[in-house]
């Protein structure tokens, strides 16, 4: 009976609350209905500015009313010089345009129109948040550029009061600079927004500037470094319930583990933020989809089944539509391999040299790197061994670029850190008394001493390295040219041989004509038969050829393994631009026969006939 009664009350809670809901939904539109009809008949601006601000919140975001009325009571605003409660509504809306409704252009040019009047607008905040949209929008435009001079100028506009804000464009600036390259000006971003966060206790946001510093240090190499600060701050959050922040740190350890070797913990890093992830939202967003995407290319080389089954999930979670194109398109990149994997080539190209002609107008060297490598693996993968040539030249000349880069910042965050803690002690010694002013005063001086000691033993070592990479490079360059005259003067002498031994012939011919002595000239003619290029000599020959290019035949050999020796000679010869009667004098054939051997090699690596031999190979 009691249950009875409870379900009873139970039912009469539910009843009521929908029919109370159906009440104010009722409402709402009757409401609604009357403001549209009363727009009709207003002229005034004032009171139109008044019914649509009331309207507003009825529209429940209407893809066409709604947008079209937060225009008007814009421009309307402005009229009437409410600027700074037209800047409000604005950068309210926002977001509803930008990302709800997609209505990405119009969004822009709302804040375009209100930066035409910034300095009308009083309120600070108004004023830097213009500029903080405008470098969202390019920001999830992957317009990094842009991006990055509008949150300049949003950090300029702020006032005191704003410190929440500042925060964030420092976080988003930071985010700019990274994908830029500007690997120091983004740490310092970063850490900036950290201490703001921390001051305003705010450690959602905290964690997440944490999290984007230790990116960096990886994007310096300072990957132990990294990983070493992940691992402290992993362990805090475990036991607060930060799932979000788990699910970030964790997949930015995977790839400082990557960067270190570790593929095991890359992988147990991987699939523990998965599970974080898919605990705290749908699956169907873009945190999620970014997961999924990774590891269908970690597995994409060792279990093409599980890297099949992820690339299943990612196609599932594009479908939704409110993913933003940032994970979109860094999904898609990811995955990219993985269509190569199945034999699926073109597909996998023409998603990289879309992605690639973004990347190249934005300067994101770290994406234009990742890109390089896809298409020399695919390339790899699809047997055109040039264009993978070609595509991991640049990648690794753009790898080496950036790790100098790298190394660069690491020692310019360094010079940073010893610039920092200079100036702290400046302001210490400040707000010390007399007397340990003046202690302070002799410890600075005997430090400065000490650091002008250490620069001049920098410098010294320097000028002492400078000297022996120049003396270095002077040895080199003249042990080069000694290597190529021996070279010379040893083709030379085996050209002077032939010349020798083709005398000899004659004279042997002669004798034979002339005496009939048949025995004894074939003898003779079986010992000038023999290749005048003899084994040992060719081994000479190949080890002084070496010095003067050292990576000749080992890239010939690597490139067109099924090359035979008598063949690897010929090459070498040509490269000596030795004439045709030249090599064959050497060789012990004919002219004709030369002729013969470059032909068919050059029809053997499908070279065209008017090319030159050598020429082909070495490009």
């Amino acid at each position: 009976m009691i249950k009875h009664s409870i379900l009873f009350i139970f039912l009469i809670f539910i009843l009521s609350n929908l029919q109370a809901q159906e009440s104010i939904s009722i409402t709402d539109s009757i409401q609604k209905s009357h403001y549209l009809k009363a727009l009709d008949t207003i002229q005034s601006k004032e009171s139109r500015v008044e019914v649509i601000g009331k309207l507003i919140p009825l529209l429940d975001q209407d893809p066409i009313d709604y947008p079209n009325y937060i225009e008007e009571s814009v421009y309307l605003m402005m009229d009437l010089e409410q600027y700074d409660q037209a800047a409000e509504l604005a950068i309210k809306s926002f977001y509803t345009f930008n990302i709800r409704l997609n209505q990405t252009e119009r969004a822009l040019h709302l804040m375009d129109t209100l930066e035409l009047v910034i300095s009308k607008i009083e309120d600070s905040q108004h004023r830097g948040n213009i500029y903080f949209k405008k470098g969202e929008y390019y920001l999830n435009r992957e317009e990094y550029v842009n991006a990055n001079k509008n949150y300049e100028l949003a950090i300029k506009s702020f006032g005191k009061k704003d410190s929440i804000y500042v925060a964030d464009t420092y976080l988003s600036k930071g985010t700019t600079n990274f994908e830029l390259g500007n690997y120091l000006e983004g740490l310092e971003d970063t850490q900036k927004a950290s201490n703001y966060y921390l001051n305003l206790n705010d450690i959602d946001y905290f964690i997440n500037a944490q999290n984007s510093i230790f990116i960096l240090y990886g994007e310096m190499g300072m990957h132990d470094k990294a990983l070493k600060e992940q691992n402290k701050l992993i362990e805090i959050i475990r036991g607060h319930n930060k799932k979000e922040s788990l699910s970030t740190l964790l997949f930015n350890k995977a790839l400082t583990q990557k960067e270190l070797g570790d593929l095991r913990g890359q992988e147990n890093s991987l699939l523990e933020g998965l599970a974080y992830a898919k605990s705290i939202e749908s699956e169907r967003n873009g945190t999620v989809l970014i997961f999924y995407a990774v590891l269908a290319k970690f597995y994409a080389d060792d279990d093409l089944l599980k890297a099949n089954a992820y690339l299943d999930s990612t196609n599932l979670i594009k479908k939704s539509t409110n993913i933003s194109p940032w994970f979109l398109n860094q999904s898609k990149l990811l995955t990219s391999y993985l269509y190569s994997k199945q034999n699926n080539h073109d597909l996998a190209i023409k998603i990289n040299l879309e992605e690639f002609q973004s990347a190249k107008e934005d300067k994101a060297k770290t994406r234009m790197l990742s890109i390089y490598e896809n298409l020399y693996k695919i390339y790899e993968n699809k047997g055109d061994k040039l264009a993978a040539y070609n595509y991991f030249k640049l990648y690794s000349n753009l790898k080496d670029s950036l790790k100098n880069v790298k190394q660069v910042n690491a020692l310019s965050y360094y010079q940073s850190l010893f610039e920092t803690e200079t100036k702290d002690k400046k302001i210490s010694l400040q707000k010390a008394d007399i007397k340990i002013l003046e202690q302070q005063k002799s410890i600075e001086k005997r430090k400065k001493t000490i650091l002008y000691l250490v620069l001049i033993l920098i410098l010294f070592l320097g000028f002492t390295i400078i000297y022996y990479l120049r003396k270095r490079s002077s040895n080199l360059k003249k042990q080069l040219v000694l290597n190529k005259e021996e070279l010379v003067s040893y083709t030379k002498r085996l050209l002077a041989n032939a010349k020798e031994l083709k005398i000899l012939k004659d004279e042997v011919h002669k004798y034979k004509k002339d005496f009939n002595k048949i025995d004894e000239s074939k003898n003779i003619e079986t010992l000038m038969s023999s290749k005048i290029l003899t084994e040992n000599e060719w081994t000479e020959f190949k080890n002084r050829f070496n010095k003067v290019y050292p990576s000749f035949l080992i890239q010939i050999r690597k490139n067109y393994q099924d090359i035979t020796n008598s063949e690897e000679r010929l090459i070498c010869l040509e490269k000596l631009n030795l004439k045709t009667k030249e090599i064959g004098d050497i060789l012990g054939i004919s002219k004709e026969s030369v002729v013969k051997s470059r032909y068919r090699l050059k029809k053997k690596l499908n070279v065209d006939k008017d090319i030159p031999l050598v020429e082909y190979l070495e490009n």
